[in-house]
Parts: structure tokens; C-alpha cells; sequence
């Protein structure tokens, strides 16, 4: 953690509860604070932040949270 801020392996083992607002105040306030400084992890959030918008559209909530979590694994590799 250079300068206080989280690493980015674990800024991006978190993307997916921090899109969700399921963090504590604390935590999502330092992916917030890394987010504003490493572009590569910003990208990957923006590229979540629209598969998260898409699969609120399309599946509207009746998405069982396994195969929310099985195609979030997989389109991570993109």
C-alpha cells in the first residue's frame, strides 16, 4: 500500500460488492480514494459499472445471486 492506498488485487476482489454498495462506509471510502488515483482499476470499474447496469436492465433483479456471481467472475477477464 503506497501512500495508504489498498492495493489493487483488492480493490478488484471488491469491485463487485462496492458496485452494489454492499461495504462498510470505511472500506468503500478507500476504494473510493483508489479508484481516484490508479486508471487501470478505474477502467475495470467502469467496465463493471456497465455490466452491472446491463444486468439490472435485462434481468431486472430475478438473476439468482450464483449465476450473478459465475458470469461477474467471467466477464472480468475482459
Amino acid at each position: 500500500m503506497l501512500n495508504n492506498i489498498i492495493a489493487c488485487n483488492l480493490v478488484t476482489d471488491n469491485l463487485s460488492a462496492f458496485v452494489d454498495r454492499e461495504l462498510d462506509e470505511d472500506f468503500d471510502y478507500e476504494i473510493k480514494k483508489h479508484l481516484s488515483v490508479c486508471l487501470d482499476c478505474r477502467r475495470k470499474f467502469s467496465k463493471m459499472l456497465k455490466i452491472h447496469h446491463l444486468m439490472k436492465k435485462y434481468f431486472n433483479g430475478h438473476l439468482k445471486t450464483d449465476l450473478k456471481m459465475d458470469f461477474m467472475k467471467l466477464v472480468s477477464f475482459i
